[in-house]
């Protein structure tokens, strides 16, 4: 039987480092549980840099830099 766990939860950061931490650490220690066979890591409210930095660094490596950064011309 599988089943889907939604947890929704909420810390105090002082920033995205932190949070990126946060979220490391979770997903960590879930994947070392009995049972779990995926991990999945979302913000509340849509995607923000630290989501969007692991699903690039995952999909293209670490080479890249942020398309969304200010240029100059």
């Amino acid at each position: 039987m599988k089943t889907c766990l939604n947890v929704s939860i909420e810390i105090d950061a002082n920033g995205d480092q932190d949070v990126s931490r946060m979220e490391e650490k979770l997903r960590g220690w879930l994947r070392n549980q009995p049972g779990v066979t995926s991990v999945t890591v979302s913000p509340q409210g849509g995607i923000n840099a630290v989501s969007w930095r692991e699903s690039r660094l995952a999909a293209f490596g670490s080479r890249l830099g942020n398309p969304f950064a200010r240029t100059r011309l």
